[in-house]
């Protein structure tokens, strides 16, 4: 990798933020979410190719969403637009706010409990 490629991702990328998503004791992807006083924001959530499409994903996204609830926050998100987890997204209530040339970038708003 081009060091200053690198350079950028440490100096952007808290490690504090992230989170190991296992399955029995075994890392099968992570997940970054931070939050403002007016956001929560789901910087990345990435799971292992093998173990897509069996309910991780949606799980950790419905946990994200059940957090902001409780402070009636809205959920941020981007997307690079080749990418098909945008339609897990949209069944989640996320929809797109705006986007450049190669990112959607995604709201749910925040819900009432």
């Amino acid at each position: 990798m081009r060091t200053w490629i690198r350079v950028r991702f440490d100096s952007a990328t808290r490690t504090a933020d992230h989170a190991i998503v296992e399955l029995d004791g075994q890392p099968i992807g992570f997940t970054c979410v931070t939050s403002t006083a007016v956001e929560v924001y789901l910087v990345r959530l990435m799971i292992l190719p093998q173990f897509q499409k069996r309910g991780f994903g949606g799980q950790i996204i419905r946990e994200t969403l059940a957090r902001a609830d409780a402070r009636h926050l809205p959920v941020r998100l981007r997307v690079m637009k080749v990418n098909p987890a945008k339609r897990l997204y949209e069944r989640h209530g996320f929809v797109v706010g705006e986007e450049t040339d190669t990112h959607f970038v995604m709201v749910r708003s925040a819900q009432r409990s």
